[in-house]
């Protein structure tokens, strides 16, 4: 299925979007035989609407998201559709995200039908960063880079439309040789390996709750770190200040305390489902472990972990550092 951009109004399109990519209105229009007409005006109101919506973006070095609340502005005759994509690719103002979306990206067309969603974008969403050397395809780790900034760019894309309400899939089309037909590519192309089928078609996307930093991902993100012993990168992951109002160990301390203790995570399993109480201030994972220390093998079942909101996002409560911390 393709997208094509009507000959007559291609040239006046793409010059417009390099000056005033914003104003452009991609208006939504399905034809008798099923496919999706996409039909370029200019936006002929000055007056202003506005949506709050949830933005997703990616935090620095790890493989999870997180949700940046925003209100969107945006003139009346323009779909809150694309007012939303296009604050998404312009980026976040938060220093603990990245936006993964190459802000090159233009959007060539976004339509509808029952609770799908398709969107055309030009090539740039594919774009190898600056960083990544030419010749990255016959380099296992660089193509494992590439790969995984293109995946969750996609699904960046993916929750935060989705999260409009409505929407249960994304489709998404890409413009690759620049000349105003966008279409499906390849799940390797988009950077879905590994699981033979990187030939297929880039199928529509639903939304992705794994990539999400919720307080379940966020308790899984620090069995992780415990049980590879990333000592630093845990301490990032503890709140400030307790629900009961204690403050959290100094980076020295916990780092000396848990080099005394000589602690080993091995198997561990995190509930996905969290109690969430005090308005959404407090999260509550229940979580199963294996934990050997002075050797000795101890099991803990069925152990609440507390978490606590701070900004916008959930961090684990001082307590369960201190049980951890009991051995």
């Amino acid at each position: 299925m393709k997208k094509t951009v009507a000959a007559a109004v291609l040239g006046a399109v793409l010059f417009l979007f390099s000056a005033c990519s914003e104003n452009i209105y991609l208006n939504n229009g399905t034809n008798s035989n099923g496919s999706h007409d996409i039909i370029q005006s200019i936006p002929n109101s000055s007056e202003k609407t506005g949506i709050y919506n949830t933005l997703y973006y990616c935090m620095d070095g790890y493989d999870y998201m997180l949700p940046e609340l925003r209100e969107i502005s945006y003139q009346q005759d323009i779909s809150k559709e694309y007012a939303v994509l296009s604050a998404l690719i312009n980026g976040t103002q938060n220093k603990e995200l990245v936006n993964l979306i190459n802000k090159n990206t233009r959007i060539l067309g976004i339509t509808t039908n029952n609770d799908y969603i398709y969107v055309s974008l030009s090539k740039e969403i594919l774009e190898v960063p600056a960083s990544i050397n030419s010749g990255w395809e016959n380099d296992a780790e660089l193509s494992r880079q590439v790969y995984r900034q293109r995946r969750l760019a996609i699904y960046t894309l993916v929750n935060t439309l989705t999260e409009l309400g409505g929407y249960a899939r994304v489709q998404l089309y890409i413009d690759l040789n620049a000349d105003g037909v966008a279409d499906r590519v390849t799940r390797e192309q988009a950077g879905f390996i590994g699981d033979g089928n990187e030939q297929q078609p880039l199928e529509a996307l639903p939304r992705q709750h794994d990539y999400i930093l919720t307080p379940a991902n966020t308790v899984r993100l620090a069995m992780g770190m415990l049980a590879s012993n990333q000592t630093e990168q845990l301490y990032q992951l503890i709140a400030e200040e307790s629900y009961t109002g204690s403050q959290k160990l100094s980076k020295e301390e916990f780092t000396a305390r848990m080099s005394a203790l000589k602690l080993t995570v091995g198997d561990y399993s995190v509930s996905d489902n969290a109690a969430i109480t005090g308005g959404g201030a407090i999260a509550v994972v229940m979580l199963d472990y294996v934990s050997r220390s002075a050797g000795s093998t101890f099991e803990h079942k069925n152990i609440p972990v507390m978490l606590v909101l701070e900004g916008n996002r959930y961090y684990i409560d001082c307590s369960f550092l201190e049980y951890v911390l009991k051995g």
